[in-house]
Order: C-alpha cells, then sequence, then structure tokens
C-alpha cells in the first residue's frame, strides 16, 4: 500500500517499529565492536593515545542510567537512546576503526554519508517520541535508511559466520513486568537444537504468586515484516496457545508449581520450518508458590 494512503496511526507505527528495530541492531553491533575491541568496561576504555573513546559526558550519562535500573540495562549500551548510538557509531575515530566494515554496504562513502544519513532520521524519531505528526517524506526516510542499515548489518554478521543458516525469524529480546530484560546472546542456548531458555525459578525476586498478573514482551527480529510470522504462547500444564509478541497472565491456583513454564514458539509463514514445525522456541521457568506462602 502506498504510504500516502496510510492513515496517520499505521504510519506513525510503522515508523515507530522500523527506528526501535534500527536502536536495537545499533546496540548490538556496538556492543559486540567495543567488546571486541576495547573489552566489556568500553564506557571508560581508552585508545592509545590515552583519549576516552566515548565521550565523558555520555558515558557518565549511560552509567547513571544503567545504575538506577540495572535490570532494564544489562548492557552499557542498552541505556542509549537513537542519538547516543549515532554519536558513538559516527565518531570520527571509531567510525573508520570499529564501524565503518560493518556499515560498508549501506554507506559505501564512510563516515560522512553515515553521519549525514543516519541525522535525518533524528526529526521524525522526535516528533514520534513527542507525538507529533511526520511527513510521507520522513515516512519514505525512515523506511529506506533503516532497511539500508539492517541489510548491512545482516550481511555483516552472515559474512562472520554468526548468522544462521536458516534464514528465520528469531527471539532478539526478552522483558517482563519484574523489570528484566535480556537479548538474545543471554539467553542459555541449548546444544543440539539452539532452544533457548530463561531460568528464573531459583531467584527469590521473581517468584510468583496467585493473582499476580505477569507480562511478558518479546521482540523479533526487526528485518522480518510481522506480517510474516505468528508468536504464540503455551503454558505448560495446558490451556489455548496465547497469541501474539505480548503475553498478560493472571496467576491461578492451577499454576503453582516449582518449575512453571511458558513457551514462546515463532513460526513464520514460509513452507518449511527451522525445527519442522516452528523457527524459535524460547522457553521462560518460574516459580508459583501455594497460596499464603
Amino acid at each position: 500500500m502506498p504510504l500516502h494512503a496510510l492513515g496517520e496511526a499505521q504510519l506513525r507505527e510503522r515508523c515507530r517499529t522500523l527506528l526501535e528495530g534500527l536502536e536495537v541492531w545499533l546496540r548490538r553491533l556496538i556492543h559486540d565492536k567495543l567488546t571486541e575491541v576495547y573489552g566489556p568496561d568500553y564506557l571508560t576504555a581508552k585508545d592509545g593515545r590515552g583519549n576516552e573513546i566515548i565521550a565523558v559526558a555520555l558515558s557518565r550519562e549511560l552509567s547513571r542510567r544503567q545504575a538506577r535500573e540495572p535490570a532494564r540495562y544489562p548492557r552499557p549500551i542498552d541505556a542509549a537512546d537513537l542519538k547516543d548510538e549515532f554519536g558513538v557509531i559516527c565518531d570520527p575515530d571509531l567510525y573508520d576503526t570499529v564501524f565503518k566494515e560493518a556499515l560498508d554496504h549501506a554507506f559505501p562513502a564512510g563516515r560522512e554519508q553515515a553521519k549525514m544519513t543516519l541525522d535525518r532520521l533524528l526529526p521524525p524519531r522526535n516528533a514520534l517520541s513527542h507525538v507529533n505528526p511526520i511527513s510521507v517524506r520522513q515516512a519514505e526516510q525512515v523506511i529506506c535508511y533503516t532497511g539500508d542499515v539492517i541489510e548491512s548489518l545482516k550481511r555483516y554478521y552472515t559474512d562472520r559466520s554468526m548468522g544462521r543458516q536458516y534464514n528465520v525469524p528469531s527471539v532478539i529480546r526478552y522483558s517482563d513486568s519484574f523489570g528484566t530484560s535480556r537479548h538474545e546472546n543471554e539467553f542459555r542456548r541449548q546444544g543440539g537444537d539452539g532452544s533457548g531458555f530463561l531460568l528464573f525459578d531459583t531467584d527469590p525476586t521473581k517468584y510468583l504468586r496467585v493473582g499476580d498478573v505477569l507480562s511478558i514482551q518479546v521482540e523479533i527480529d526487526p528485518s522480518f515484516d510481522p506480517d510474516d510470522y505468528e508468536v504464540r504462547w503455551q503454558m505448560i500444564g495446558g490451556g489455548e496457545p496465547i497469541v501474539g509478541s505480548h503475553l498478560r497472565i493472571e496467576i491461578q491456583t492451577g499454576h503453582v508449581n516449582e518449575r512453571f513454564e511458558i513457551q514462546c514458539y515463532v513460526t513464520s509463514k514460509k513452507e518449511w520450518h527451522r525445527f519442522g514445525g516452528w523457527d524459535d522456541f524460547l522457553a521462560v521457568r518460574f516459580k508459583v508458590l501455594p497460596p499464603g506462602q
């Protein structure tokens, strides 16, 4: 459907989803590359000349945000917004030495092209954040530029043998009403088939009780159109499957269990699937205490 034929709400939602997907991909790139070159303490790392690789003001602000909400921001870069990410990536020293290879397909002319292009995404991003309208032209830029960057990053990770042999949608981030956030590299992956697990049943701060309301959200690889796959939830012990990337359940007596497991299945609309009947799997385990405990 042409963009001018979309209603304002549809246009805003489409662009917001793409920009959020770009944020996720850029956080992954920044964390991976800076960790690889400077180690896990990259917020305070220095280059060979003794200069901080990340501006002191930004480094301090990200550290403050992470300290306030460590569950929400498990990695330092998770506390960054899109403007912060652009600043790190387009830094004159870091772009050529750290990020150029991954972004070369999108920006063959180098850092100046990257900075000019990415900066054009900030006005529509700010408008969306403040519930202001965006133009069709801005929406076109969001769609084209985010697509170019994500495609470049997918090529980069595939070339480094970090991509998947099966090009299927998968869970890249988990979050819940406890304030917990986990990225795909933090999932416990089963060696045989790559199934993912998050085990919270031994953490007393995450025990569930009858009457509690549990909310879980998963983010799917943003390079896949949401219309091309289905997210389905199934709880161990029965019950009808729940469809959608967001799950909200009220804990009942029948859920009481030392190992209450919620399973998330991602299934593309292709004729084949990575695991036969689905393409990605994430199981989340909690302990549900009996009434009165």
